[in-house]
């Protein structure tokens, strides 16, 4: 079973996605990355190892959700799953199993 989670690394104060497996240590190895901005965080993880979460796009213009292929790194190219438009901040909540996600967005 694996664990999806944020922490704070050593990225001037930066918090990143990480994704490890249960009661193993966080190691800078299990870092999710971005969708291109500095930081991105996790808000859950589906029995496939997709990671559902959002993150600040390239230049740190937008906040998107995001949703990881099983057991993958964040692929900006891939795994953005956009904005309502506008200055909207979206987040992705959780992944199910059957590949949908639940989201909001303010």
């Amino acid at each position: 079973m694996a664990v999806a989670l944020q922490a704070r690394r050593d990225f001037g104060g930066h918090q990143r996605a990480f994704r490890t497996a249960a009661n193993s240590p966080i190691v800078p190895a299990n870092d999710l990355g971005t969708l291109g901005g500095t930081d991105s965080f996790t808000n859950g993880i589906n029995d496939a190892g997709q990671v559902v979460g959002y993150s600040a796009t390239t230049g740190n213009a937008a906040i998107h959700a995001f949703r990881t292929a099983a057991n993958a790194n964040i692929n900006p190219a891939t795994d953005d799953l956009g904005s309502l438009g506008g200055t909207s901040k979206v987040a992705a909540r959780r992944a199910f199993t059957n590949r949908l996600v639940d989201a909001t967005a303010s």
